[in-house]
């Protein structure tokens, strides 16, 4: 039983690793064409409208810009991890003696980089709550609300539903 969990487990990581390396893959081509980028100019809308709508001060608008510019250097450093782990990934021989081992550790280190992301974008949003008032943070959580549920009208429940 043990050695079936074991394989079972293997084949999970190596078809989590191979669909994330396509799908990053994929997505370094549009960056390259200008697809997803988080330049300035569209830091600064993004403050911009939520200035607009949460009636922030210049102050609270300037706080928010210091921390999506924080956020977009942490980007760039994620991105390049993901680079670097594609590329480990492609290296990998399937004939290795060992092939199974490496790809768990890469599936590993990629769960670790995944769970840093969410811990990154889950700061984010604490330090922008922190700045708001408690009136601008419910209308903060009535537009997120609304933004999710428009998102599941588009693309239902749940990510397979």
């Amino acid at each position: 039983m043990k050695h079936r969990s074991k394989v079972i487990l293997t084949t999970v990581g190596v078809l989590a690793v191979v669909g994330l390396t396509t799908a990053a893959i994929a997505c370094d081509g549009d960056r390259e064409r200008g697809m997803h980028k988080f330049d300035g100019a569209k830091t600064e809308k993004h403050v911009e409208r939520i200035k607009k709508h949460l009636d922030l001060t210049d102050q609270q608008a300037l706080q928010v810009s210091a921390i999506f510019e924080a956020k977009k250097n942490a980007k760039s450093d994620h991105r390049s991890e993901r680079k670097a782990m594609r590329q480990a990934m492609m290296k990998l021989d399937p004939a290795a003696s060992d092939y199974e081992q490496q790809v768990e550790q890469l599936a590993r280190e990629q769960a670790e980089t995944m769970v840093q992301k969410i811990k990154a974008h889950a700061q984010t949003r604490k330090q922008i709550h922190d700045i708001l008032t408690p009136e601008q943070q419910k209308k903060a959580e009535e537009m997120h609300e609304k933004r999710m549920e428009r998102s599941n009208d588009r693309h239902g429940s749940g990510r397979w539903g």
